[in-house]
């Protein structure tokens, strides 16, 4: 199940300077490149057993 509502998502400047710097991903290619990943994205089930209190 993808993140929902992901084309609503703004990418922050520093979010922005990361993805550039990390991955090598042209401004251009960003957004398409980070709405392609929210919408692939697999969630992850918390495994913590503890109760709360």
């Amino acid at each position: 199940m993808p993140v929902s509502n992901y084309n609503k998502y703004e990418l922050t400047d520093h979010a922005k300077q990361r993805i550039s710097e990390r991955l090598g991903i042209t401004v251009k290619d960003m957004y398409r490149w980070t709405y392609r990943m929210l919408s692939e994205a697999v969630p992850i089930e918390s495994t913590d057993t503890k109760s709360k209190v």
